[in-house]
């Protein structure tokens, strides 16, 4: 499957598509901090399980690498829309 290209999308589609970026940016962003930290208590508590918060922190720094890639994405989309305002 190609990957549509900016040029080719309306002004509408690409402000939807940077809201959107946005909030699943925010949205990661939270939850890994939560799961960061239930894993830091979880390390530092009686009941420590090491299976279980070895595989969060796992979860957490594998679910993190998608950050970047959105926020380059979302810099992309910025760039095309000053662009496409510009003109």
């Amino acid at each position: 499957m190609k990957k549509k290209v900016l040029k080719d999308k309306t002004l509408e589609k690409l402000t939807s598509d940077l809201a959107t970026l946005k909030f699943t940016i925010s949205a990661l962003s939270g939850i890994l901090i939560v799961l960061f930290i239930v894993t830091i208590y979880g390390f530092f508590s009686e009941k420590f399980d090491e299976i279980t918060f070895t595989l969060f922190i796992i979860v957490a720094i594998s679910c993190s690498a998608v950050i970047p890639i959105n926020l380059g994405e979302m810099k992309q989309i910025k760039k095309e829309l000053s662009l496409r305002k510009s003109m």
